[in-house]
């Protein structure tokens, strides 16, 4: 699976080096490195679409997850807050939150959070 991953990295590495400014295949660069526990590889590949102006709240969920998996819990929350009401992601985003709230150890935050998102949302 590992051999696999790489080979696959390393086709993806050719066409940014064709296109460097093809966001999917950034996007995809930064999803194998964080597959593979590059993690700073996939930030830089985030961040590179983030420098283009594309696929912005992606970029913010993706970015959250990624430092959900590293354990930064106040950057993830950031990244998670970042995404705006209407987003299809808006939801889980705020639910991504909370848990970091939780994680942080902070209930009270965490609760409030929740009773907000609820009073803003009564139809979802």
């Amino acid at each position: 699976m590992a051999k696999r991953l790489e080979q696959a990295r390393q086709q993806f590495r050719v066409l940014a080096k064709q296109n460097p400014k093809d966001t999917d295949t950034l996007i995809a660069l930064g999803l194998l490195a964080a597959e593979a526990g590059q993690f700073d590889d996939a930030e830089r590949y985030f961040r590179a679409v983030l420098k283009l102006d594309k696929r912005i709240t992606e970029m913010y969920y993706e970015l959250g997850k990624l430092e959900e998996t590293r354990g930064h819990y106040r950057k993830a929350r950031d990244w998670y807050a970042r995404i705006s009401y209407g987003d299809e992601r808006y939801l889980n985003a705020q639910v991504r939150v909370g848990a970091m709230l939780a994680r942080l150890g902070d209930f009270k935050a965490m609760n409030a959070h929740f009773i907000n998102i609820r009073r803003d949302n009564p139809q979802k």
